[in-house]
């Protein structure tokens, strides 16, 4: 089933292993990505395959809470973005067949994912690298090399190179490989909070919170401060409505570091999104920095 836009190369990949395999697509209805739609075509369709992105499954498992995967879905193939533990270990409880994948528009999409019959229970991590796929970490950043990557960048009259020397691509994510050689994607390398000298990963910050009930997703993000430099913010979905800042802020100090905790907050009725269905951290953030208020 696509899902996905074709303009992204994670829509596009479906097309082009369907046309490899010379097997059907099925197509979602056209407009905006409905999850009760989404889980009624999979049903009628009888739909084998379908990828998505951590918002769409979220929103899927709160549109119908009674909702099981029919027998014939046999993988959902889960990235876009970070998967937190909590959404990895709801789906696990209504049984669905999620195969966590890492992948960038560089590489022509997937360069990781747990491998098939392998049943996702709650477990963090994007897999381990696919057939023909080299992947190191240097200084915690992740580069892959392999003939599945790009020709380069296009610039006005010419193409430039996005591969070192020896044929590595940087891809500005911060990850680690286990002792099982999975892949564990912390982030954006760019995104790292620098606050009263410490280093603050927004992704850690965001998977502590989600582990909290009173809590359905955020946005963490840096925001200026003349004594700090700049401090912890983020962008909050609560459950059940906007809570009393005081009490969610003794949660919050109950899991986490005094530095990293948010210091200022904005309760949003949802997260925004791209056409793609990924949290759309910018518009969130810009929503969030008109109503910031201290926690």
């Amino acid at each position: 089933m696509l899902t996905l836009p074709l303009a992204h190369v994670g829509g596009l990949s479906i097309l082009v292993r369907a046309l490899i395999a010379r097997r059907c697509i099925v197509l979602a209805p056209r407009g905006r990505f409905s999850a009760a739609r989404t889980i009624r075509t999979i049903e009628e369709r009888r739909v084998t395959l379908v990828s998505l992105v951590p918002a769409m499954l979220d929103a899927m498992l709160d549109a119908d809470p009674a909702w099981r995967p029919p027998g014939h879905l046999r993988a959902l193939l889960l990235g876009g973005g970070p998967v937190s533990r909590s959404l990895l270990s709801r789906a696990a409880d209504r049984g669905l067949p999620v195969l966590t994948t890492y992948g960038l528009t560089e590489a022509c999409s997937q360069v990781t994912t747990q491998r098939y019959g392998k049943r996702n229970r709650g477990e963090l991590g994007s897999g381990a690298p696919l057939d023909g796929v080299e992947l190191r970490i240097m200084d915690g950043e992740i580069q892959i090399r392999g003939a599945m990557l790009f020709s380069g960048y296009a610039e006005q009259d010419r193409i430039r190179a996005g591969v070192d020397a020896e044929g590595w691509l940087s891809t500005g994510d911060e990850g680690e490989l286990d002792a099982a050689g999975r892949l564990h994607v912390r982030g954006r390398l760019d995104r790292l909070i620098v606050t009263g000298g410490e280093n603050v990963d927004p992704l850690e910050i965001e998977n502590a919170l989600a582990s909290l009930p009173s809590i359905r997703g955020s946005v963490v993000f840096g925001y200026e401060d003349a004594k700090w430099g700049v401090v912890v913010a983020a962008a909050i979905v609560a459950e059940g409505g906007d809570p009393e800042p005081g009490a969610m802020g003794e949660e919050i100090s109950a899991i986490l570091a005094p530095y990293k905790r948010p210091r200022l907050v904005r309760f949003l009725a949802d997260l925004p999104t791209t056409p793609a269905g990924r949290v759309d951290r910018s518009a969130a953030e810009a929503a969030a920095r008109e109503g910031l208020q201290p926690i």
